[in-house]
Protein backbone atom coordinates (compact mmCIF):
# COMPACT_ATOMS: atom_id res chain seq x y z
CA UNK A 1 0.00 0.00 0.00
CA UNK A 2 2.76 2.47 0.85
CA UNK A 3 4.50 1.95 -2.50
CA UNK A 4 1.22 2.71 -4.28
CA UNK A 5 0.75 5.84 -2.15
CA UNK A 6 4.27 6.92 -3.12
CA UNK A 7 3.34 6.41 -6.77
CA UNK A 8 0.29 8.67 -6.31
CA UNK A 9 2.54 11.49 -5.16
CA UNK A 10 4.65 11.07 -8.31
CA UNK A 11 1.70 11.26 -10.72
CA UNK A 12 2.23 13.29 -13.89
CA UNK A 13 -1.39 14.30 -14.42
CA UNK A 14 -4.67 14.64 -12.56
CA UNK A 15 -6.07 11.62 -14.39
CA UNK A 16 -3.06 9.50 -13.41
CA UNK A 17 -3.31 10.82 -9.83
CA UNK A 18 -6.97 9.78 -9.61
CA UNK A 19 -6.28 6.34 -11.06
CA UNK A 20 -3.39 5.63 -8.73
CA UNK A 21 -5.33 6.94 -5.74
CA UNK A 22 -8.02 4.39 -6.62
CA UNK A 23 -5.42 1.62 -6.41
CA UNK A 24 -4.29 2.88 -2.99
CA UNK A 25 -7.89 2.85 -1.76
CA UNK A 26 -8.41 -0.70 -3.06
CA UNK A 27 -5.20 -1.88 -1.36
CA UNK A 28 -6.29 -0.29 1.93
CA UNK A 29 -9.68 -1.99 1.62
CA UNK A 30 -8.03 -5.36 0.98
CA UNK A 31 -5.77 -4.86 4.01
CA UNK A 32 -8.79 -4.13 6.21
CA UNK A 33 -10.50 -7.23 4.82
CA UNK A 34 -7.60 -9.52 5.74
CA UNK A 35 -7.10 -7.90 9.15
CA UNK A 36 -10.81 -8.41 9.86
CA UNK A 37 -10.52 -12.10 9.03
CA UNK A 38 -7.36 -12.51 11.11
CA UNK A 39 -8.94 -10.66 14.04
CA UNK A 40 -12.11 -12.75 13.85
CA UNK A 41 -10.27 -16.07 13.73
CA UNK A 42 -7.46 -15.20 16.14
CA UNK A 43 -7.07 -17.69 18.99
CA UNK A 44 -4.09 -16.05 20.66
CA UNK A 45 -5.45 -13.59 23.23
CA UNK A 46 -2.08 -11.84 23.46
CA UNK A 47 -2.45 -10.70 19.82
CA UNK A 48 -5.97 -9.29 20.21
CA UNK A 49 -4.99 -5.74 21.29
CA UNK A 50 -2.44 -5.34 18.47
CA UNK A 51 -4.80 -6.76 15.87
CA UNK A 52 -7.50 -4.38 17.07
CA UNK A 53 -5.10 -1.44 16.80
CA UNK A 54 -4.01 -2.45 13.30
CA UNK A 55 -7.61 -2.91 12.19
CA UNK A 56 -8.54 0.54 13.53
CA UNK A 57 -5.57 2.15 11.78
CA UNK A 58 -6.34 0.35 8.52
CA UNK A 59 -9.96 1.46 8.68
CA UNK A 60 -8.89 5.06 9.30
CA UNK A 61 -6.49 4.97 6.35
CA UNK A 62 -9.15 3.46 4.10
CA UNK A 63 -11.52 6.27 5.08
CA UNK A 64 -8.84 8.88 4.45
CA UNK A 65 -8.14 7.54 0.96
CA UNK A 66 -11.86 7.34 0.19
CA UNK A 67 -12.23 10.99 1.17
CA UNK A 68 -9.27 11.88 -1.05
CA UNK A 69 -10.93 10.12 -3.97
CA UNK A 70 -14.18 12.04 -3.39
CA UNK A 71 -12.31 15.34 -3.22
CA UNK A 72 -10.45 14.55 -6.43
CA UNK A 73 -13.72 13.76 -8.21
CA UNK A 74 -15.37 16.94 -6.93
CA UNK A 75 -12.46 19.21 -7.84
CA UNK A 76 -11.54 17.73 -11.19
CA UNK A 77 -14.90 16.48 -12.39
CA UNK A 78 -14.13 12.82 -12.90
CA UNK A 79 -17.22 11.31 -14.49
CA UNK A 80 -16.26 7.80 -13.34
CA UNK A 81 -17.17 6.77 -9.82
CA UNK A 82 -13.93 6.44 -7.90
Amino acid sequence: MSANHRAVRRSRSTKEFAAKLGVVHEEADETVHWLTIIHATNRDESLTPELGRLLKEGTELRSLFAASRRTTRERYGSSRRA
